[in-house]
């Protein structure tokens, strides 16, 4: 009787553990997409921020002379 009660306690948590296992490399996944996704868009960011920096220099240049 035991050893049938264990079996089944055994493919249980085998099964479960493996959607644990799948669960996390979806969860791995999607972290890794919006880690590119927030590079991206700090990388767009940096770029206006240089941009708008010569804009900004390029007039404050012009003010002064």
């Amino acid at each position: 009787m035991m050893s049938s009660g264990t079996s089944p306690a055994a493919s249980q948590s085998s099964s479960i553990s493996s959607t644990v296992i799948s669960g996390a490399t979806v969860s791995t996944n999607q972290a890794t997409s919006q880690t590119n996704m927030a590079s991206s868009a700090t990388n767009s960011m940096i770029g206006e921020s240089s941009s708008i920096a010569r804009n900004t220099g390029a007039s404050v240049t012009t003010g002064n002379s």
